[in-house]
């Protein structure tokens, strides 16, 4: 155990302290990062901000920032105050002690899940225990795989250096929203009791409320979130077709009124302008629904700006 407490405080995070660096000067010195659409980009340019001085402004602004957040917190925040609390004692603790933020998610799962028990080969399982460790593994290795997972659903194997719009790739977009809701409700549960305390709630009324949060709120994030992506798309498309409101309206010979419009610069429509799937239906099992298009009719997607009349 001595040898593992080393490497947990001096290996891991030395290695951490040189990766970092290493991968903020060396990836974008040499490779860059990705970046968004601008101009006409494509897929066969490495296009992005180089290391001077763009990330190095950045880093230095950051470095200013916490900087001065600190400096603030140490001048009106009391935090941590020893002299109030006396020597150490593991005995004594407050009321309302909650986990670390980066625990609470499993903290969370632990409080959800029923303490059920089945009898497995003559040994007791403790499912209120194993069934929230393995949420957490799969949870975690869906992260790690999604990637590869949706190249495979897709059958998309193109290389891409330019970063996708999230209204673009509403799907994935979706599934990212469903992953931050299921992780936020475990999350805020590993505070149900002092949410239900603070608030005067029941402490079991407040369990149920998480447990049906953690089943139904990632089905609903991701519907809602694909529909307001798919409904952005629908909005530029109707930008790119008819230009935009000029807040000008004129009237016909016949009598009748409109509004006239302008159409956009060359450089914002190409922004705006729906990239080149990578992926087509047969490419793959969940192909169509990666591609994003049910709501864009094939007539609307070469669509220009018109002129104003």
């Amino acid at each position: 155990m001595p040898r593992l407490y080393i490497v947990h405080v001096l290996l891991v995070p030395g290695l951490m302290l040189a990766l970092v660096p290493a991968h903020a000067i060396v990836l974008p010195w040499v490779q860059k990062h990705t970046d968004f659409r601008h101009g006409r980009s494509t897929e066969r340019a490495v296009e992005g901000k180089p290391f001077f001085p763009v990330f190095m402004a950045k880093t230095a602004a950051y470095l200013l920032f916490t900087a001065g957040v600190t400096v603030l917190l140490a001048a009106f925040v009391q935090i941590n105050p020893v002299w109030l609390y006396g020597p150490y004692s593991p005995t004594a603790i407050s009321a309302g002690s909650q986990p670390d933020w980066y625990l609470a998610f499993g903290d969370g799962a632990l409080r959800l899940m029923p303490g059920w028990d089945v009898a497995v080969a003559g040994h007791t399982l403790a499912l209120g225990v194993v069934v929230p460790l393995l949420a957490i593994t799969v949870f975690f290795t869906l992260l790690a795989l999604y990637p590869f997972l949706e190249r495979r659903a897709t059958g998309d194997q193109a290389l891409h250096h330019v970063l996708d719009r999230p209204r673009d790739t509403a799907t994935r977009t979706g599934l990212g929203a469903a992953g931050i809701a299921f992780y936020g409700v475990l999350w805020a549960a590993a505070g149900n009791d002092v949410i239900a305390d603070r608030f005067h709630l029941s402490l079991f009324a407040t369990t149920w409320f998480f447990r049906a949060a953690v089943l139904a709120g990632p089905v609903l994030a991701f519907a809602v979130t694909r529909r307001i992506c798919l409904g952005l798309q629908r909005r530029d498309r109707a930008i790119l077709g008819h230009g935009v409101e000029t807040g000008v309206i004129v009237r016909s010979p016949s009598g009748g009124y409109s509004e006239r419009t302008r159409p956009l610069p060359p450089e914002a429509a190409e922004r705006l302008r729906p990239p080149v799937p990578g992926a087509s239906p047969s490419g793959g099992p969940l192909a169509r629904l990666f591609a994003d298009g049910e709501l864009e009719p094939a007539q609307d997607r070469d669509r220009r700006p018109v002129s104003p009349g």
